[in-house]
């Protein structure tokens, strides 16, 4: 596709690379995960309000829909992503492993 904007910006060509990564996995984010699944998954947290779907029935999908303005765009016509050599670390303290099952 050609640029069709002057907020479109066109890279013909464009290499990635990255050095080594080191990332290390510990209690300090974990809790937090948790909290947030489990909070996604709580009964009563899934799916749509009951007032919702009472509102909407028998409604066009498309009824007040706007659409939204075309957003700038990026294009690339060729993009190398080099190989990356990825270290995990898991430190994990026995206290935090609450979750699992016994």
């Amino acid at each position: 596709r050609s640029i069709s904007s002057s907020h479109d910006i066109l890279i013909p060509s464009m290499d990635v690379a990255f050095d080594t990564l080191d990332i290390t996995v510990d209690d300090k984010w974990l809790g937090p995960v948790v909290s947030w699944v489990e909070g996604i998954t709580a009964k009563g947290m899934m799916g749509a309000e009951l007032q919702h779907v009472q509102r909407t029935a028998g409604q066009h999908i498309i009824v007040g829909y706007e659409p939204p303005p075309l957003p700038p765009v990026v294009q690339m016509d060729r993009l190398h992503i080099a190989p990356i050599n990825l270290t995990v670390w898991c430190r994990l303290k026995l206290r935090t492993l609450s979750f699992l099952p016994q």
